[in-house]
């Protein structure tokens, strides 16, 4: 009854969002449809040197071809979302190859993880990101919202790489990167909406708008969606034999605006999932999850000459979570992290690109309601990194690749992590990767802050 009043309200919010988003949108307006069946698809359209020539940015922070970048890299445009009907991310991740997902009693959908480096509940090997920014909390290890509750349709693609990224994105990068790419603004007003439906009581409704007003281009998506789920059944350690289904209800937004070399990106959500908490028994008297999500991020590109130029990057990750604890009790963690981060991109000579940057990372928490239990004591952290990457290009069938950053973990360790390689192409429809890199991962505050005897007493 609970889940039914609170699906209702959220599917009220959501429509009046809608309206007041279609109502003040500029005009005028241009719907958009779907193409028709008789058309075939864009990737069916394209030629084999046109798939080979793809452009990607998560290897090296810059766009190049797909057969040239640093890393065993895949790309999944929006066009396959659409044909394969992605519900979400993390149905899109479990159909790519090397990629193993996990759900867990205690969190939901919650990983994605590569080269058969499946980790524990947390997701500690694989960094998100959208449009090249972390999407990343300190505290817990969380991805189950950005794994079912991030609108597929606000993105032109994604981008995987199968391998460590961390001498450009730190910790995390740890076995693989995923890269949320926005599509691109339209140059006029549209609206599209796109309705499912089906069994278990699923919907999914995703509101896309996008234009430009003179020099602003904005583009926003809105999804609702929710699911009864299938019954999640089992007998716990005690023999005591239950019987739940395995719902998951969310309401999230993605905003992208560009105005000159001025960026901001923003994804909200707020999820409520199935879980049996932090132990499997049916003796607990909470079976669910509630978890809101922020993330900001705000860029500006400095022109420094025709070979050169500054990024510069202020990115916010806010997190407020409710897990089902043991007994009558909920466990509150609620994170705030800042980032910054001077990116300088140059290229002195024609076949010669240096990426250099500095990154100062400030990790916090802050008390959850009184009526929770705070399982991690208040910390705060300041990790830092410094990083540098260069490529060469001999000459039309060789290209060099070197780079390594120093970083500094959260508790002051601090080391060094490489990169090196060299990229082969003597034909445009093949070639060759010879790549060696390194990793590493700071502590979550799961792992180096947790204390909670008197929880469990």
């Amino acid at each position: 009854m609970i889940i039914a009043t609170l699906n209702k309200v959220r599917i009220r919010t959501f429509m009046f969002i809608l309206i007041c988003l279609i109502a003040l949108g500029p005009g005028p307006y241009s719907f958009a449809q779907q193409p028709d069946a008789n058309e075939p698809e864009d990737l069916f359209d394209m030629s084999i040197e046109e798939l080979l020539d793809v452009q990607i940015s998560v290897a090296s922070k810059k766009s190049e071809s797909l057969t040239e970048a640093p890393g065993v890299v895949s790309v999944v445009t929006h066009d396959e979302i659409e044909l394969y009907g992605d519900r979400n991310l993390h149905q899109l991740m479990q159909r790519q190859p090397s990629v193993y997902t996990g759900h867990s009693f205690a969190y939901s959908d919650n990983l994605a993880a590569f080269r058969g480096d499946m980790s524990t509940h947390q997701e500690r090997h694989t960094l998100i990101l959208l449009n090249g920014r972390p999407i990343r909390e300190s505290a817990l290890g969380y991805s189950f919202p950005i794994y079912t509750a991030f609108p597929l349709m606000s993105l032109e693609s994604v981008e995987l790489i199968r391998g460590p990224g961390s001498v450009l994105y730190g910790t995390n990068a740890f076995t693989g990167v995923i890269n949320l790419k926005s599509r691109p603004i339209p140059d006029q007003y549209e609206v599209s909406i796109l309705g499912m439906g089906g069994s278990h009581e699923y919907y999914d409704t995703t509101v896309s708008i996008g234009g430009r007003s003179g020099e602003l281009g904005y583009l926003t998506d809105i999804r609702a969606a929710g699911l009864d789920g299938y019954p999640y059944r089992f007998t716990d350690q005690y023999g005591v034999y239950g019987n739940e289904n395995d719902f998951n209800m969310s309401i999230s937004g993605t905003l992208h605006l560009e105005y000159h070399d001025l960026t901001f990106d923003l994804f909200a959500a707020e999820v409520d999932i199935f879980t049996m908490g932090v132990m499997p028994v049916w003796s607990n008297s909470h079976h669910e999850s509630h978890n809101k999500r922020l993330f900001a991020n705000l860029g500006y590109k400095i022109p420094l000459h025709e070979r050169a130029s500054l990024e510069l990057n202020a990115t916010y990750n806010l997190q407020e979570d409710i897990l089902a604890g043991i007994g009558t009790r909920q466990v509150g963690t609620n994170t705030s992290d800042v980032l910054g981060e001077v990116t300088l991109f140059t290229n002195p000579l024609d076949e010669l690109n240096f990426v250099l940057g500095f990154l100062q990372e400030y990790r916090a928490n802050y008390k959850s309601d009184d009526n929770h239990f705070q399982s991690i004591p208040s910390y705060d952290y300041a990790p830092r990194g410094v990083y540098a990457q260069g490529d060469y290009k001999l000459n039309e069938v060789v290209k060099l690749i070197a780079g390594t950053q120093w970083n500094k973990a959260p508790l002051g360790d601090s080391d060094f992590v490489s990169r090196y390689g060299i990229i082969l192409t003597p034909y445009e429809k093949w070639g060759l990767k010879l790549l060696r890199g390194e990793a590493f991962r700071g502590p979550m505050a799961v792992e180096s802050d947790l204390y909670d005897p008197g929880f469990y007493t």
